[in-house]
């Protein structure tokens, strides 16, 4: 596949997971505000138990599918077909676990309609885990537009299905989940409807199975390990704390929308060329980009997270309305922790080969922030379930980079231009230190602050950077060329003004 429709297809998959977020971002202040807090949290905990059991099913198969679909690109019948039967198989067997999780669960989370809940919510189970396959396999054969579309429209329609039942009066935990439900089956036939002509001459193999499964489970358990502290946190305060407790930790522990998407696409510009100087032991070449990448992401993400920071607590409260003031200071400590993505740790310790320390140190992550949560819970409640997440975060950022260095041997002075962030943090730090200041002496609303300041904030703080030569020109308009609609105006807009 050629270079360009590589950028292409990224472009596309990038605006498609920017409106999903968005459809999303909305979706979740509508809920909170019209919902009790006992209600949203029970909610909550529901849609918590059904995304942590749907990462475990997935048995690391999205890890390895396009793998297995360039080894068998002339003949992908027989994969698909194996992928599907082992799919059938671990939903089939999620879906036992739940049921039978379900006769404990009100109890374990002193909520008794759980037990209904859950039971209410088992089929949609097995549709997610086949929207999520199907969804991948129409990316692989060039039919990503298709997948962006019916994405889309799914989660529109479930935004449209809680506007009818609040207009109705309908509105409540089960009407939700089975519009949900009703949503995600229509949603999965579309998808199916449009999988490729083999998909549908079912051909199974149980040798491709086994060796589709001793690839995908190690990462499968890396994943359930990586993403464990999004659900760890949210088990132990249900069970710890109340349902209205829990509604407002889930209502802060949230990361800023779209940052984790542009995050995902810087790393994704650079892999496959550090993959391949990785190749050719051109170590001293990654670390010139890698260095590159970290100073240049610092510069581009560090002035909208500080922005958010500074503001936090008038953010929530927009967001999500003074019945969830309490959680701003969830939001903030959680989104500290986006300061340390400032790079992908893992590039090169699988470009390397080194897949099995990744999954190590994710276990030693897993273990200290179940161990963290419990302990800090008893001290702090759930404020204390965010400080275990962030100080879990990066313990394994150390772990990760430490071994990087290490591989790549070097120094971490040699990745991480430390002179470079201080400068960028003291100016951002100053500015909005300048700015706050304003905003409380003339008391500005909280509309105003995001709709008008934070705007002409960022347009200040980046021409400040790029005139103080601290963001790397080329890299800056790189990835303003990779933004849908305005990428092109801006890029020409920046080079005018530079």
């Amino acid at each position: 596949m050629s270079s360009s429709s590589n950028i292409s297809k990224t472009t596309y998959l990038v605006f498609g997971q920017t409106l999903t977020t968005i459809i999303t971002f909305v979706l979740a202040p509508y809920l909170a505000r019209k919902m009790s807090l006992h209600e949203y949290g029970t909610f909550s905990q529901v849609v918590l138990i059904f995304d942590f059991v749907n990462i475990l099913i997935g048995l690391g198969l999205a890890q390895v599918l396009y793998v297995f679909l360039e080894k068998h690109s002339d003949n992908p019948g027989p994969l698909l077909s194996t992928l599907l039967s082992v799919q059938v198989f671990a939903a089939c067997a999620g879906s036992l676990i739940v049921y039978v999780i379900s006769f404990y669960i009100g109890e374990i989370f002193k909520e008794p309609a759980l037990k209904e809940y859950t039971r209410v919510y088992l089929p949609n189970l097995c549709v997610m885990s086949f929207v999520n396959m199907f969804g991948l396999i129409l990316v692989y054969f060039n039919r990503h537009r298709t997948y962006i579309l019916i994405a889309v429209l799914l989660s529109l329609s479930k935004l449209a299905a809680v506007f009818l039942l609040s207009i109705g009066g309908l509105l409540s935990v089960r009407n939700i989940l089975l519009a949900y439900i009703i949503a995600n089956f229509l949603g999965l036939i579309v998808l199916f409807i449009f999988q490729p002509v083999q998909f549908f001459r079912f051909r199974f193999s149980k040798k491709l199975s086994i060796e589709i499964l001793k690839r995908s489970l190690p990462l499968g358990i890396t994943g359930v390990l990586g993403s464990s502290y999004i659900y760890i946190a949210g088990l132990i305060i249900s069970a710890y704390l109340s349902a209205a407790q829990y509604a407002i930790y889930r209502n802060g522990s949230f990361e800023m929308p779209v940052l984790g998407t542009l995050y995902s696409s810087f790393s994704l510009v650079f892999l496959p060329q550090i993959s391949r100087l990785i190749l050719q032991d051109n170590y001293q070449q990654v670390i010139f980009i890698k260095r590159m990448v970290i100073n240049s992401t610092v510069s581009i993400i560090y002035p909208v997270i500080l922005f958010f920071l500074f503001f936090h607590h008038e953010f929530i409260t927009l967001y999500l309305s003074d019945k969830y003031s309490e959680s701003a200071i969830i939001f903030l400590i959680i989104n500290c922790g986006l300061l340390l993505r400032f790079q992908d740790y893992t590039d090169v310790l699988i470009s390397l080969n080194k897949g099995y320390y990744v999954m190590k140190a994710n276990i030693i992550f897993f273990v200290s922030n179940t161990i963290l949560n419990i302990v800090l819970i008893n001290f702090f409640g759930y404020i204390g379930c965010a400080i275990s997440i962030v100080i879990s975060v990066a313990l394994l950022s150390g772990l990760l980079l430490n071994k990087t260095v290490k591989l790549l041997k070097t120094s971490l002075a040699s990745l991480l231009d430390y002179k470079l962030i201080f400068k960028i943090l003291i100016i951002i730090a100053a500015v909005l230190s300048i700015i706050k200041f304003f905003v409380s002496y003339f008391g500005a609303s909280r509309i105003f602050i995001f709709c008008g300041i934070f705007p002409a904030y960022l347009i200040l703080i980046y021409l400040l950077l790029l005139k103080t030569k601290l963001i790397n020109m080329n890299y800056f308009i790189s990835f303003l060329g990779t933004m849908p609609l305005i990428g092109n105006r801006l890029v020409i807009l920046t080079r005018k003004l530079f």
